[in-house]
């Protein structure tokens, strides 16, 4: 099913308000949703209330399942009726394991689109930079959804999101 991602490299431009929406939508359709946060922030867990879940544990980030720590339903959060969400720790030592690793760029691909055959929808969160996880993660997605600001830093921030 369709990977959908929401990309700028500005900050607070409302990426994270505009895929929740979606997510939200989507789910209220009746299609399951799968919303994975790659922005260290986890945003995307305080816009649906869910925030408890970030520090509930230590074990159950989207990196201990790359790793071979836990399964998936281990990390899992229920957010909505059809609607779940998967957290991240370090994004930036992810993106350096997967800059010297390159084998480790084969499992977080297959990971990601082995979740299609349970959810109609993955959305991916990114943080407002580039890194390799962020390139590999646009690389796999079917659609790209660039969320402008439409002010002078908003601008700033697109025109460097198209040069990439």
């Amino acid at each position: 099913m369709p990977i959908i991602s929401t990309y700028c490299k500005k900050g607070g431009v409302g990426k994270t308000t505009y895929l929740g929406y979606l997510a939200h939508y989507h789910a209220t359709q009746g299609k399951t949703v799968l919303v994975i946060s790659v922005d260290d922030q986890n945003s995307i867990f305080k816009l649906f209330g869910k925030d408890g879940f970030i520090d509930e544990r230590q074990d159950n980030y989207f990196e201990h399942l790359l790793a071979g720590q836990c399964n998936p339903e281990d990390i899992v959060c229920e957010a909505r009726i059809n609607m779940y969400i998967i957290k991240t720790l370090n994004t930036d030592r992810l993106s350096f394991t997967l800059t010297v690793k390159r084998q480790e760029e084969r499992k977080l691909i297959d990971t990601i689109k082995g979740f299609t055959q349970f959810f109609d929808y993955i959305f991916i969160d990114f943080p407002p930079s580039s890194s390799r996880l962020s390139e590999i993660l646009l690389d796999i997605s079917d659609s790209i959804l660039l969320v402008v600001g439409l002010d002078t830093l908003g601008l700033d921030g697109y025109i460097n999101t198209i040069q990439y």
